[in-house]
């Protein structure tokens, strides 16, 4: 099983908050990872699948506010990628 997960961007996108911009791979039959994110605290995570129609929903296995860690977990389809934003403090 293998999941990677690439940080592409970081946008102040208003004082205090930033926004971690990047896209996560599933190969191998694998269904979800860490994604590390740097954030004191992330209040709102987006998930989006990349390619066809996924066939599970893909989710983050966590409560937010999340103000202890440095990733989130995700959970997807088999072999699903997709893209990431994580929105909280830096």
């Amino acid at each position: 099983m293998a999941f990677t997960a690439t940080e592409i961007a970081r946008v102040k996108v208003m004082p205090g908050y930033v926004e971690v911009i990047g896209y996560y791979v599933n190969t191998a039959s694998s269904t979800g990872g860490n994604i590390t994110h740097g954030l004191n605290e992330v209040v709102n995570v987006q998930l989006t699948s990349a390619g066809s129609a996924a066939d599970n929903a893909h989710v983050y296995n966590e409560t937010l506010p999340l103000s202890s860690g440095t990733a989130v977990t995700i959970v997807t389809g088999a072999d699903e990628s997709g893209s990431y934003r994580i929105f909280g403090r830096p």
